[in-house]
Formats: structure tokens, sequence, C-alpha cells
């Protein structure tokens, strides 16, 4: 009887150490940290434009997928930041589309870092 529990439980031995992560570093990365004070429109705000909203906002297609919205360029994304409705639609308000639509939301970052730029000016710096 003896035997037949030592059959038994040995083979499970290996199981029940794999599980273990002894990986201290790994365990104990930074969080990323979400600064938000020297947010600029060349810097950040452009290249997120640019990645997830010309597809449908460029001047070339924005007739057509765009619903007319041209987001290209400072000149025709700030009217959009000032009155409030670009923070809207990227943080999906209730009452407002979901932007990217169809893709995936921005992340809490990079929408806190939007904010930050609307609620300096959206200035084209």
């Amino acid at each position: 009887m003896k035997l037949n529990r030592i059959l038994i439980v040995v083979p499970l031995l290996p199981l029940l150490t794999a599980c273990y992560n002894n990986k201290r570093e790994a365990l104990n990365q930074p969080v990323e940290s979400c600064a938000t004070t020297a947010t600029t429109y060349s810097g950040f705000v452009q290249g997120v434009i640019q990645n997830a909203c010309l597809s449908c906002h460029a001047s070339v297609v924005a007739a057509f997928s765009g619903r007319g919205v041209v987001l290209e360029g400072h000149a025709n994304l700030q009217p959009w930041a000032l009155n409030g409705q670009l923070v809207k639609v990227i943080s999906h308000a209730p009452g407002a589309p979901a932007m990217p639509q169809g893709g995936q939301k921005l992340d809490d970052c990079t929408i806190a870092r939007i904010q930050n730029w609307v609620a300096a000016g959206a200035l084209n710096n």
C-alpha cells in the first residue's frame, strides 16, 4: 500500500514545482508611469492621430469614410479638440460615437495625455 502512494506522489512532484517562479526581477518590474505634463502636438498627439484616425479622417478619404471630418494637420484637429468632441469620442463618452470606429479604444494613458494637451489649449507645439 505504501508503494502505491509513492508511485502516485512521485510523478506528481514536477507538477507541484512547475508553477513556481523564482525570478525576482520578473515579478518586481516597475509599473510604467503615464507622464501627462509635457504632451505636445508634434511630439505625441500628431502620431496618435496619424496611427489611429487618419485611415478614415485624412483629407483624401474623409468624405467617404470619415463623415467629412478631417483631422489631418493641427488646423483641422484643433477645433475638434477645443469643442470637446475629440476627447469625447476617444474616451467613448456616452452619446458620442466611439473612436476609432471598428478599432480598439486607445489606452487610458494615451487618452489622459490627449486630455492634458487639450486642457493646455491644444497648441501647435
